[in-house]
C-alpha cells in the first residue's frame, strides 16, 4: 500500500499516479500543492499531488506498480 509520505516524495501529478499504479484517483480525492512544478514522471508543469484524502485512502490498498513498456 502506498502511503501519503511516499506520494508526497514522488512529486507526480494525479494522471501519472493513476497510470503508474493503475488506480483511479479523482480530483476530489487528492490534495495538491498550490504551486506548479514539473512532474517527475511526465515532465509537464502541473500541481503535484501532496496527499490522498481520508475518504479515498481505500483506493491505495489496490495500488500496484504497472510495468512500463519500453518503446
Amino acid at each position: 500500500m502506498l502511503s501519503n509520505h511516499e506520494i508526497a516524495d514522488m512529486n507526480y501529478c494525479r494522471r501519472c499516479i493513476n497510470q503508474k499504479y493503475n488506480i483511479h484517483l479523482k480530483r476530489s480525492d487528492v490534495v495538491v500543492l498550490q504551486m506548479m512544478y514539473p512532474c517527475a514522471r511526465c515532465g509537464e508543469m502541473k500541481h503535484p499531488v501532496h496527499a490522498v484524502k481520508w475518504n479515498a485512502r481505500w483506493k491505495l490498498l489496490f495500488a500496484h506498480a504497472r510495468k512500463r513498456k519500453e518503446p
